[in-house]
């Protein structure tokens, strides 16, 4: 079967055994190697006909993704990532379904490897996606 005619609970599944796998040998911070990742990811998950994927499975792969082996930060802000996609699903429980785009699948990892931790390299006038946006506002809120 081709991985788009694999069921998704089978595709999550091989994508986590190999992500998994290949974790402990990337480097701290942004890679080439995370970064193919990163695409491996969401294309294998979505295969050529979805253009998004649920927030829920979202999170679990940037957990992987975000967090080193030890549990401690890729980067500066990603336990604040992961806490701000964790209080959107829990916000969006009883509501519709919450999806992350293939763009902005790509710019978090981007955004998050140019960030640092108290955001001076942020800018209102930067071009990030909306969901980028939100957790910039998020993160103001909590420390407001």
């Amino acid at each position: 079967k081709t991985t788009e005619e694999k069921p998704i609970e089978q595709r999550v599944a091989e994508t986590t055994a190999k992500i998994v796998s290949e974790r402990p040998s990337w480097p701290v911070g942004a890679s080439p190697a995370l970064t193919e990742a990163n695409n491996f990811i969401f294309s294998t998950l979505t295969g050529t006909s979805a253009k998004s994927i649920d927030m829920s499975l979202a999170l679990q792969f940037w957990e992987l993704l975000l967090l080193l082996p030890s549990g401690q930060d890729r980067f500066p802000l990603s336990s604040k990532w992961l806490a701000f996609i964790r209080h959107k699903i829990s916000k969006k429980a009883s509501k519709k379904k919450v999806t992350v785009s293939a763009g902005t699948w790509k710019e978090v990892l981007g955004f998050l490897a140019t960030m640092d931790a108290d955001m001076t390299r942020y800018s209102a006038e930067d071009s990030w996606p909306v969901l980028v946006d939100a957790f910039v506002e998020f993160l103001q809120k909590i420390q407001d």
